[in-house]
């Protein structure tokens, strides 16, 4: 995980390859008290719904934010 360069109390874990957490990076965020996941892909099916299914199946107890495109049809022009 990186340090935010900021007086923020902030890490920012860059996900590089995604194929499935870790318990090393499991075992970190359990502790945090809130996680902020952003992504430019669907909400339903993305990274950052099966990080928040692996901390929920760990008892989670922080708050999880989700950012992500929601899954419907997008327009073109």
């Amino acid at each position: 995980m990186l340090k935010a360069t900021s007086n923020l109390p902030v890490d920012i874990l860059k996900l590089n390859l995604i194929n499935s957490f870790d318990n090393v990076i499991l075992d970190k965020l359990i502790f945090y008290k809130k996680i902020i996941f952003v992504e430019e892909c669907y909400k339903i099916g993305g990274v950052g719904m099966l990080l928040e299914s692996s901390l929920s199946e760990l008892s989670y107890k922080g708050d999880f934010y989700h950012f992500a495109i929601d899954n419907e049809f997008i327009k073109h022009s």
